[in-house]
Order: C-alpha cells, then sequence, then structure tokens
C-alpha cells in the first residue's frame, strides 16, 4: 500500500461521507477493527477503514449493541487481531531503570539531610534536659533563699523579745525570783538564737557553693 494513502481520521469521514463526529466515536470503540498505523502521536487509518466504518453506522442503524457490532466486525472483516498486534508493536519499551547519577545524588544529599535532622533532634534533648536541670536548680535556690530570710525574721524577733526582757528586768529592779524566771527564759532564747545563726551561716555556705558552681 503506497505510502500517501493513509489517512486522518478526518480526512477518512469526509471522503467516506460520514460525520467526523461519528467517526470519532467509532474509531474511539472499534479501533481494532480499523485499519491503522501510528506515526508518532499520529494515528492515519488506510482508506478500506472507510468501509468499515460504514459498517459501523450500519449495524448501529440496525439497533445492534457494542458487543453485537464487535462480534459482526470481528466476523466480517480481517484486520482486528493484526491491529492489535501492531498497536502492541507502537508500544514503546519500558526505560532502563537503572538509577541515573541525578539520582544517586539526589537519594545522597536526602540521606545526609536525614542525619542532620536526627542530630538537631538529639541537640534539641539535650538542651531540654539542660534547660529542666537548671529550672530545678533555680527553683532549689529560691526555696534555699526564702528559708533564709525566714531565719532573719526569726532571728529579729528573738532579739526584739530580748531587749525587750532586758528592759523590764532593769525596769522592774532586782527581784531574785523574777531573776531566776527572767535568766531562764533568756536562756531558752539564746539556745534558739544560737541554733537560728547556725541554720543562717550553713544556708549562707550552700548558696555561696552553688553561686561559686555557676559561675
Amino acid at each position: 500500500m503506497a505510502e500517501e494513502n493513509w489517512l486522518p481520521l478526518a480526512e477518512l469521514a469526509r471522503r467516506s461521507d460520514i460525520p467526523e463526529t461519528s467517526a470519532r466515536r467509532y474509531a474511539r470503540l472499534f479501533l481494532n477493527a480499523l485499519p491503522h498505523r501510528r506515526e508518532g502521536r499520529a494515528l492515519l487509518y488506510a482508506p478500506q477503514a472507510g468501509a468499515v466504518l460504514a459498517r459501523i453506522g450500519q449495524l448501529f442503524a440496525e439497533g445492534c449493541t457494542a458487543g453485537q457490532v464487535r462480534e459482526a466486525l470481528y466476523a466480517e472483516f480481517q484486520c482486528i487481531e493484526v491491529n492489535a498486534m501492531q498497536d502492541r508493536a507502537d508500544i514503546p519499551a519500558p526505560a532502563d531503570r537503572r538509577p541515573s547519577p541525578q539520582g544517586e545524588d539526589i537519594r545522597s544529599r536526602l540521606a545526609e539531610f536525614l542525619r542532620h535532622v536526627v542530630d538537631q533532634k538529639r541537640a534539641i534533648t539535650s538542651l531540654r534536659d539542660d534547660f529542666g536541670q537548671v529550672r530545678r536548680e533555680l527553683a532549689e535556690e529560691r526555696a534555699c533563699r526564702q528559708a533564709l530570710e525566714d531565719e532573719n525574721r526569726k532571728i529579729k524577733r528573738i532579739l526584739l523579745v530580748l531587749m525587750r526582757q532586758r528592759k523590764a528586768a532593769i525596769e522592774a529592779g532586782p527581784r531574785q525570783e523574777e531573776d531566776q524566771d527572767l535568766r531562764a527564759k533568756l536562756g531558752v532564747l539564746e539556745q534558739e538564737l544560737v541554733r537560728l545563726r547556725k541554720d543562717r551561716r550553713e544556708l549562707e555556705r550552700y548558696l555561696l557553693e552553688k553561686i561559686g558552681k555557676e559561675g
């Protein structure tokens, strides 16, 4: 068959006196019944495909279903299987699936990026742990400072009581029983004062050690 005899579908429909819309619908439904070949992206038809299109229109006009039309075409024309084989031959072979150098480079960069993300997550976790430790130490230091302030207030109250009792004793004059009772009270207060001063020194020492470590 000469090379110039292969026609586009629109030209084939015009020469066969068939509406182009009908021809396109028939070609879509029964492509393997139409002698055709592919040239790049174009689909060309042999001139005898016009007779097949006319027969398809006649069968539909007689009330046949698409399945019945296909059976009739298969029985009347010998090009269906040949066209199916030709279509399969026109399908390009699958491309080489070996990874390209560009793909290898992308995968390498992705792996490096993921490693960097993992390292950053570990660093963030470590910083969170350090931050939690600092918060606990600050809370402990605030508690110690508060305890030291409480001890200072207690010492001031005891000193104030001692001063008032000494003043009262001086104003009352020498009374032996009252002096003994007063001395006993003063002894208790002085012992409490000694204890509070000791606790204060220990708290101050602890705070100084903490400040030294942080420095």
